[in-house]
Formats: structure tokens, sequence, C-alpha cells
């Protein structure tokens, strides 16, 4: 049964991330994060196939693949968390940013994709403690010079998206998803989440995005 999910999602992940596809394939994201909750070992084998797709795509295709993971963060529960949040995937993730390892090859937009979600990340799952030890470390080592901008643009919204006004810019989250990540980083003392924020604010306005009553609202010009 293992061998039938792993084959199974590995297409369904192959199609998803098509760098033919001129939309999303919603279809394959959602029968991928669904056969994930299905098998008792969902979790584990979708969180596998993901760390082989990582460094083997095009650009396109791997920021896909990340966007594909970060749905699977929210929809597949705390079994994918857990093992999103181990050292044996954390370390797939860093090797895409780190000199000593692809980082020099993986292009910019990619291992800003990477950065942006391991920060997001310890904000939305901080039981997932190895999730902020890997950002540190990267801090550490210099990899991460500031606090990643959490509004990072991507290829494609990872649903199909909503109707909106004319010049409306669709971005890597969702208008309640970004409501939540800067109430998280308001309620921080840490002045680079602060300044976090404050790049999430300057991109909601530009976007006509309600900020949701968080508390901070901007100077209107």
């Amino acid at each position: 049964m293992d061998l039938v999910t792993q084959t199974s999602l590995e297409a369904l992940l192959l199609k998803a991330t098509n760098s033919k596809n001129q939309n999303i394939d919603t279809a394959a994201v959602e029968a991928f994060a669904a056969l994930i909750n299905k098998e008792k070992d969902g979790a584990h084998i979708g969180v596998k196939v993901i760390a082989a797709t990582l460094p083997t795509g095009s650009e396109k295709e791997v920021l896909q693949t990340l966007n594909i993971l970060d749905s699977c963060m929210s929809k597949c529960g705390t079994h994918f968390q857990n093992e999103v949040g181990k050292f044996r995937f954390l370390n797939e993730m860093i090797k895409l940013v780190s000199p000593k390892y692809l980082g020099s090859e993986t292009p910019l937009s990619v291992k800003q994709k990477v950065l942006q979600l391991l920060y997001v990340w310890t904000l939305d799952y901080p039981k997932e403690t190895k999730i902020k030890e890997a950002f540190d470390m990267l801090r550490k080592q210099g990899v991460i010079r500031e606090i990643p901008n959490p509004n990072v643009p991507s290829y494609e919204p990872l649903t199909m998206p909503k109707k909106k006004p004319t010049g409306f810019d669709s971005s890597v989250f969702h208008d309640e998803g970004k409501s939540k990540i800067l109430q998280k980083l308001l309620q921080s003392k840490d002045p680079e989440d602060i300044q976090a924020a404050n790049w999430l604010i300057k991109s909601m306005v530009k976007e006509n995005i309600p900020t949701f009553g968080v508390g901070y609202p901007p100077t209107q010009k």
C-alpha cells in the first residue's frame, strides 16, 4: 500500500507542478492533500515525495512545490506538520539556501520562498521547535541577514483566485491569512517582527486588503 500511495502522490505532485500548466491545477493539489489525509502513513510519504522533488525541478516547478507544501501544512494537520518539522526534511530546505550545498545554484526567488516559509512557520507552528532552530541556525551562519519579507510573491496563488476589483494584485497569502500573520507579528516584541509587519501592512494597503482590526491602521495619504 505504501508503494501505491507513494506512486500516486508522486503522480499528483508531478501533475500539480507541471511547468506547462497555465493555471494552478487545484484538483491535483486537493487530491494530493486528500490522499495524505486518507492514508495512515500519508504524511510521512507525502513529505518524502516533496523532499525528493525540491532539488530536481525548474524554478517554477520548485516554487509550485513549495506552495503546495505550505498548503499541506494547513490542510493536512499535525502529523504532516510533525514530518516537516523534523531535521530530515528541514535539511532538504536548508540545502536549497545554504552556500555549502545548493545555495549558489538555487534561483533567488526559490531561496526567498524557502526563507519566507521557514519564518512564517515559526509563527504558525510554534510547537515544531526544530523549524525555529533551523531558521536561527541559518541566521547565525549569515544565510539570513534580515527577517524575510513575509510577502515574497510567487508565480501563482494556491487556489483559484476569487473575483477581485480591477487592479487587485493577488499574492502568496489569502486575505485572511495575511491578517493572521500580521496579528502575530504585531504581538511580538522582536523589532525584526515589527519590521516584517510593516512590510506586510504596506503590501496590504497597496492591494486594498482590509487589516481586519489588528489595531495597527496605516496612515492614509
